[in-house]
């Protein structure tokens, strides 16, 4: 009988194992989950804030601004602009996955 007590326990013992491993498991794969969805919506508000960017920055220049006066006005460098410059690979696709 004793043999039996101990598989009874050693049992008990692996599935408690199994159930706390299962259970961080589950727990990762919330916060996984969380932080995806995170990241999803922060891709697609800088998708629209990128779009809206370069729709004000296309009425700039058809105002007859350049891209360095439009620098200037806003005290921000061209490198940063360029984000905005429509043509990039944020417009045709190239940076998306």
């Amino acid at each position: 009988m004793t043999s039996t007590g101990s598989k009874i326990e050693a049992r008990r013992r692996v599935r408690e194992r199994q159930n706390a491993a299962a259970a961080a498991r589950r727990k990762l794969e919330e916060q996984n989950t969380e932080d995806v969805a995170v990241l999803l919506v922060a891709v697609a508000r800088m998708a629209e804030a990128r779009e809206a960017g370069r729709a004000a920055l296309q009425r700039l220049k058809d105002r007859g601004m350049s891209l360095a006066g439009v620098a200037e006005l806003g005290a921000l460098s061209t490198a940063q602009l360029a984000v905005f410059k429509s043509g990039g690979p944020e417009s045709n696709g190239a940076g998306a996955p």
